[in-house]
């Protein structure tokens, strides 16, 4: 088991809104992966949340571009309906719905960031790029390999160890 480390990333998020003068938040997920700590720190900090769960068909996934598509899909839902209220940014839970709800925004007419933010998660290297400035959560899949190593040596070796934490970090791209 690893566990990945969100507060001080989360924490940064939510400053670099606050810093930029963003009051509200869609989030686009399909696992209700928001963290109660994060919860609590845009709730605390005034920020309004509005949630999108994006639901499956079917249960099985056959390829990632199914996620692009409900991602694209729970976007222009959402847009249909609130064109006129956007959020300050969105933040897609996963990289593969945010390339499908990235593209729904574009289609939309609307420009990132100026009409509207986004931010993602990510994994080191392959990072979305989407030629306008964002912000992301990245996790280093690299640094993640090593500390799961590290983890299961020390257990192969009879240690008591606990299991590892993996940082995640917060990036703003220009």
């Amino acid at each position: 088991v690893i566990r990945d480390s969100k507060s001080e990333c989360y924490a940064e998020l939510v400053n670099y809104m606050k810093a930029s003068g963003m009051k509200t938040m869609l989030e686009i997920d399909y696992e209700r992966r928001m963290d109660r700590a994060f919860k609590k720190l845009l709730a605390d900090s005034g920020i309004i949340v509005r949630r999108e769960l994006c639901r499956f068909d079917n249960e099985t996934i056959h390829q990632l571009s199914d996620v692009r598509e409900i991602g694209f899909n729970a976007v222009s839902r959402f847009l249909s309906g609130n064109k006129r209220q956007l959020p300050d940014i969105v933040l897609f839970d996963d990289d593969y719905l945010a390339a499908g709800g990235v593209l729904a925004i574009f289609k939309a007419g609307l420009r990132i960031p100026d009409d509207i933010a986004v931010a993602t998660h990510s994994n080191k290297g392959d990072e979305m790029l989407i030629g306008v400035p964002h912000c992301r959560i990245e996790n280093d899949p690299v640094s993640q390999g090593d500390i799961i190593a590290k983890y299961v040596l020390m257990l192969l070796d009879g240690h008591d160890a606990r299991p590892p934490c993996n940082k995640l970090r917060f990036l703003t791209i220009s």
